[in-house]
């Protein structure tokens, strides 16, 4: 283990906390308290992981505690820290770690009164739920102030079998928009997806048997291939017949609301395609620039109607 000798608090015990907890407790370490807004939640998480103590009140935190997780909403983040600070005795050598994707360690700085290290955790992984997610091989961007903050998380995440990258406070916005488009976007088109195949109104089939297939073969090919080879489709092949023909149903289907939103999804994404065959053809085909002016025309129609 890490030569600092962890005396650990999980503060909230939301979906992320089940699954740190877990990856915590096997990997040896031991957790003190569990503490949050709801004294039932802390109980449930205390009990599955045979954790001693547990409290919604922060002032019951040990003064022995020295690694703090913060397992709460990135809204409650700035106040959290603001509580913590107002906590009686001062947290000389310790370190809080905020599991945030988009805000850097920066949202922690009421804490700096209190000689307090601070950092960002944030692991690439989805928790939609308590069940315990294995964090075994999963990336982990570390970011902070702190050289000593640094040390310690890059030997924790070695020792809980997580991969490890640093990242720059400056940057870590674009990290997150990143996941953001690789994840809860495409949940959102999955979503979209469903939607428009209920209107080809086919009896007796199931949506996700149907296009589950599809979506894995696509994940596979990208993780073989990479976006430029994975791509297919009318983009792709340039036929602007068939995507006037998208556009046109889509404008049909939507024309009562005030902003359409799948025909304007449609546009985006068929221009960020058009941008990656252009990144790696280093030019688009005539029937590909036709599809781009097409789009582009599109958009500012649409846009003007907002």
């Amino acid at each position: 283990m890490s030569e600092i000798k962890f005396n650990i608090a999980i503060i909230g015990a939301g979906k992320i906390a089940f699954s740190l907890t877990n990856s915590l407790v096997n990997s040896g370490y031991i957790i003190s308290i569990v503490v949050s807004k709801s004294i039932s939640s802390a109980k449930i998480l205390a009990n599955k992981f045979n954790i001693n103590l547990y409290s919604d009140n922060l002032q019951d935190l040990p003064a022995s505690c020295n690694v703090f997780f913060l397992c709460v909403p990135d809204s409650q983040l700035k106040l959290m820290s603001r509580k913590l600070s107002g906590i009686k005795f001062n947290f000389p050598k310790s370190i809080f770690i905020q599991l945030s994707g988009a805000h850097t360690a920066k949202v922690l700085t009421a804490l700096d009164k209190k000689k307090a290290m601070t950092a960002s955790f944030h692991i690439m992984q989805t928790f939609p739920s308590k069940k315990i997610v294995s964090l075994s091989k999963i990336y982990v961007a570390i970011e902070t102030k702190s050289h000593r903050a640094e040390e310690i998380l890059l030997s924790l995440a070695e020792e809980l079998d997580l991969i490890a990258f640093k990242l720059k406070s400056r940057n870590k916005i674009f990290y997150h928009l990143a996941a953001v488009f690789a994840s809860n976007f495409l949940i959102g088109n999955y979503f979209s997806s469903q939607k428009l195949f209920e209107n080809a109104k086919i009896q007796g089939t199931d949506f996700r048997k149907i296009m589950i297939p599809i979506i894995s073969s696509t994940v596979s090919n990208l993780k073989k291939f990479g976006a430029a080879k994975s791509l297919s489709g009318p983009v792709e092949r340039g036929e602007l017949q068939i995507i006037k023909e998208h556009l046109n149903a889509l404008k049909k289907k939507n024309h009562a609301t005030k902003i359409n939103v799948e025909a304007l999804n449609y546009i985006s994404q068929s221009l960020s395609l058009l941008s990656l065959i252009e990144q790696s053809d280093d030019k688009l085909s005539d029937a590909q620039t036709r599809i781009y002016e097409f789009l582009l025309k599109e958009l500012k129609s649409i846009s003007s109607k907002i």
